[in-house]
């Protein structure tokens, strides 16, 4: 089974803002942590739920443990459906912050908030 891939951390040495973020730029980078914080507790979910799933098959028909089994991934279900509501949150976010910002401010190193808005627009 695969872990999940460490993205790595840092900025880009050419940033076109110094100092702290304010405003719309902060707003966007606090979305995006979170949405990418909200990722990977899904995904820790999702592989624990792997887990739980491979117990119940080696069981070996042990009604205790395939109980207890189930309602540990009755749980992880529920973390799922959070963090996955979440990230439909950030998405709405995301598309408004796009719609409330008509300036063509860079999002990083070269994305305009109407790239950015045109990228997540298909995916609500």
């Amino acid at each position: 089974m695969e872990s999940p891939r460490r993205v790595a951390s840092g900025t880009p040495k050419s940033s076109a803002q110094q100092g702290n973020l304010t405003g719309p730029a902060r707003v966007l980078n606090d979305v995006v942590v979170s949405f990418y914080n909200s990722i990977q507790k899904w995904n820790e979910a999702y592989l624990s739920g792997v887990r739980v799933i491979q117990s119940i098959q080696s069981s070996n028909g042990d009604q205790d443990q395939i109980q207890s089994s189930c309602e540990k991934l009755g749980s992880l279900i529920d973390v799922m459906r959070f963090h996955s509501n979440q990230l439909q949150t950030f998405c709405s976010k995301l598309t408004n912050l796009t719609a409330l910002n008509n300036t063509k401010l860079k999002i990083g190193v070269s994305w305009t908030y109407e790239n950015f808005g045109n990228f997540w627009s298909p995916h609500l």
